[in-house]
């Protein structure tokens, strides 16, 4: 039993920064003037898009 809890707190300590790192990261890329979210709304749709899109409607 302590060679259980003992896995998993070396996998929480080991693994519990990165996942800070990329929750951080990933909100600073969405939120950022240059993130996902600018590209997403200056960018033209292709056909494809437009016709899903149409379709969805």
């Amino acid at each position: 039993m302590e060679t259980v809890v003992f896995i998993t707190l070396f996998v929480f300590v080991k693994l519990f920064p990165w996942l800070i790192l990329i929750t951080v990261g990933s909100y600073w890329m969405v939120r950022s003037r240059g993130g996902f979210t600018r590209l997403a709304v200056t960018r033209d749709s292709v056909l494809p898009e437009k016709i899903l899109t149409w379709a969805g409607k």
